[in-house]
């Protein structure tokens, strides 16, 4: 018996159109009211009688999979070239989404930006580390620095020994008339009594730095009254911690300190 095209049961939940002599590739919901077939019923399939195979099973010496023919199955002849896109008036399926973008280079740059940070800080606290090493010295680095290093060691050591010549090496004219004392008779009446006064002078070199014309040295010089103002002894030395930046020129080939300013 011929079986007229149309839409029948394939067996597997939704009909599929067959064309008269095969089943193709075109299917619909299970909705779609098949089309009857004289002598069978929708379900049967084209070709099958009741008495022959049940619509939706296999049949017998076939175990879950469909013969040629059978409701379910699409002979490879009858297959469209075009078999596998969707018939006309069903809508393709959806493209697969998009794989997302990889983020991870996000992560570098900031990886990045974050270690170049802290190199940038390590470098700026080299110097503040070298100064905690060295108990807050600074080193001269070239002649110049060294000698105007020594002209101030010199005038503190002038100080500290009451040492009026060693006073005068150390500075310049105009230092000693604009911040010191103009004469030895002056400066050794004042500095007798600064020595008698105090006790443990210590003086670190904290910085150097150069200018155009001259070489500032910068200093903490510690030291600690064991004397008051009138003269008495003091029951519990009072300890003193001065700032001074020392600029020190070449004056006549000796470098020599020129100006004086406490911080």
């Amino acid at each position: 018996m011929t079986t007229p095209p149309g839409w029948y049961d394939d067996g597997h939940g939704a009909v599929r159109w067959w064309d008269g002599g095969a089943w193709t590739a075109h299917v619909q919901p299970p909705t779609a009211v098949p089309v009857a077939i004289p002598g069978a019923t929708p379900s049967q399939g084209p070709g099958a009688t009741p008495s022959q195979r049940h619509p939706g099973t296999a049949p017998q010496g076939h175990v879950g999979t469909a013969p040629q023919g059978y409701p379910g199955a699409v002979p490879q002849s009858a297959v469209p070239s075009g078999a596998g896109t969707a018939p006309p008036g069903h809508a393709a399926a959806a493209d697969p989404p998009a794989r997302p973008t990889s983020r991870i280079w996000i992560l570098w740059v900031v990886i990045g930006v974050v270690v170049l940070g802290l190199v940038a800080a390590a470098v700026a606290a080299i110097p503040f580390l070298i100064s905690v090493l060295t108990g807050g010295s600074a080193a001269p680095a070239t002649d110049d620095e060294r000698a105007s290093v020594a002209a101030v060691q010199l005038y503190d050591r002038a100080w500290q020994d009451v040492d009026c010549a060693a006073y005068q090496a150390a500075t310049t004219d105009y230092f000693r008339s604009e911040y010191g004392f103009a004469d030895c008779a002056e400066f050794e009446e004042q500095v007798t009594l600064f020595a008698e006064a105090t006790i443990d002078y210590d003086v670190a070199v904290t910085s150097i730095r150069r200018t155009d014309e001259a070489v500032v040295v910068g200093t903490s010089e510690s030291y600690s009254f064991v004397i008051d103002d009138d003269g008495r002894p003091l029951d519990e030395p009072e300890d003193v911690v001065d700032v001074y930046e020392y600029t020190v020129v070449d004056d006549g080939g000796t470098w020599r300190i020129d100006e004086l300013t406490a911080k």
